[in-house]
C-alpha cells in the first residue's frame, strides 16, 4: 500500500454514526455516540474514565476489541449528569497503571516527573481500552470553534469530480498516522478498522470510483516528503500529513512551514491548480512532548491556506485538544505517546470529510 494506487470499492459505516438518518461527523452531532474509546487506569482519574458527552443513556460499554462485553452495575456504573463511568470493586474492565510501574513496558520514556510511562505499540493499548455506545444531546458541541467548518468553496475541482461522478485519485502522504499506527485493521486485532486515509476514500468511494495512494513512512517529517513526490501518481487531491514529529522541537516551525510549501509547490509543478488539503496532527501526550510547538506548526499550516488557493486545513489539533480538556490522553491513544487509536482515526477522516463538504 505504501505508494501503489490502491482501487477502493467498498463503503463501511466506519465514522460513528448510527443510522442514514445521521450526520458523518457524529462527534458533536446527532444524538448517539458508538465506540468512544476510554480506558481506565490506577493513577490518573482512579479507576474512573469521562465521555465527551453528558449521556442520557449508555447502551453497552465492551472490550475495544470486542472479545468481552461488560455490565452496568457489575463491572461499573454510571454517574449521568457529570458524563463519568466508575469502576466497581470487583469489575473485571482492565485498569493498569500509566505512570510509575514496573516492567519493561515503563523503561523507554518518562514523563514529566521522571516517572516510567507505560508505552507499547501493537495492540496494547487496544487491549486495555473499552468502547462505548450511548445517547447524548446531540448540541453541546454547536457553536464551538473548534468544530470543523465545510471549505468546499476552496476545492471546486474535487466537487465537481464528485458531482460528475468522475474517477478521482486521492493520494496521502505523511507519517507514522498515516500509515495506519495503530489501527486495528494495522495491529491485526477486531474489529480491524482501517486508518484514516481509507476511511476517506471509503466514503468518497459513495460519491465516485476511487483510486487511493499512501506514501507515507513511519517516523516521518515534511523534509522526508519532499524527497517523495516523484511518486506521487497524478493526483486530483492531496493530502498532507506531517506534524507530529515536526512538533519534537521547539523553534521548528520555520522550518516546517518552509518544506510544507515548498511541497505544494513542487507538487503543483505541472498540476498548478491541485488541490490540497494540509492536515493538522491530533497532539501528543503531553507528558511525552509540549503542545507548543505542534500549535506553532498548525498556525503555520492556517498561514500557507490564507495565502494560496485550491488548498484547505483539516484542523483535527483543535478538536483533540478540547477532547483532551474532558478525557486523558489515553483514553484516545494507540500507544500513549503519539498515536491514535481507532477512535481518532474516525475522528481525522471525520475531520478531513467535514473540512471537503463531503458529508
Amino acid at each position: 500500500m505504501h505508494g501503489a494506487l490502491r482501487s477502493i470499492t467498498a463503503l463501511g459505516c466506519l465514522l460513528g454514526a448510527v443510522g442514514a438518518e445521521d450526520t458523518r461527523w457524529s462527534f458533536y452531532a446527532g444524538g448517539r455516540m458508538t465506540d468512544e474509546s476510554v480506558l481506565f487506569s490506577e493513577d490518573v482519574d482512579p479507576r474512573s474514565a469521562t465521555l465527551l458527552f453528558k449521556p442520557s443513556k449508555v447502551h453497552s460499554v465492551s472490550a475495544a476489541n470486542g472479545s468481552q462485553k461488560y455490565e452496568q452495575g457489575v463491572d461499573y456504573t454510571v454517574d449521568l449528569e457529570q458524563g463519568v463511568l466508575r469502576l466497581t470493586p470487583d469489575s473485571r474492565i482492565p485498569c493498569p497503571r500509566l505512570y510509575g510501574g514496573e516492567g519493561p513496558r515503563y523503561n523507554r520514556f518518562r514523563n514529566r516527573k521522571g516517572e516510567g510511562m507505560l508505552f507499547g505499540e501493537g495492540d496494547l493499548f487496544h487491549s486495555l481500552q473499552i468502547r462505548v455506545d450511548y445517547d447524548h444531546s446531540g448540541d453541546e458541541w454547536d457553536g464551538k470553534a473548534f468544530v470543523p467548518e465545510n471549505q468546499s468553496d476552496r476545492l471546486p475541482g474535487l466537487h465537481e469530480k464528485l458531482e460528475r461522478k468522475q474517477p478521482l485519485r486521492l493520494c496521502l502522504i505523511g507519517d507514522s498516522i498515516s500509515v495506519g499506527y495503530n489501527a486495528s485493521d494495522f495491529v491485526k486485532a477486531e474489529p480491524g478498522q482501517p486508518a484514516f486515509g481509507e476511511l476517506v476514500a471509503k466514503e468518497l468511494q459513495a460519491m465516485t470510483e476511487v483510486e487511493f495512494q499512501n506514501v507515507s513512512r513511519a517516523g516521518a517529517t515534511a523534509s522526508w516528503g519532499l524527497k517523495q513526490l516523484d511518486r506521487v501518481e497524478s493526483p486530483d487531491l492531496v493530502m498532507i500529513a506531517f506534524g507530529m514529529n515536526d512538533g519534537n522541537r521547539a523553534g521548528s516551525t520555520p522550518a516546517y512551514e518552509k518544506n510544507v510549501r515548498t511541497m505544494i509547490t513542487a507538487l503543483r509543478k505541472d498540476q498548478p491548480e491541485l488541490e490540497i488539503v494540509l492536515v493538522a496532527n491530533m497532539l501528543p501526550n503531553e507528558e511525552f512532548r509540549a503542545h507548543q510547538t505542534h500549535f506553532e506548526n498548525r498556525d503555520a499550516l492556517k498561514r500557507i491556506a490564507a495565502d494560496l488557493d485550491h488548498l484547505a486545513v483539516a484542523d483535527v489539533m483543535s478538536v483533540t485538544a478540547a477532547m483532551l480538556e474532558r478525557k486523558k490522553f489515553a483514553d484516545i491513544c494507540g500507544n500513549h505517546v503519539n498515536h491514535p487509536n481507532d477512535f481518532i482515526h474516525r475522528l481525522y477522516a471525520s475531520v478531513i470529510l467535514r473540512t471537503l463538504g463531503a458529508e
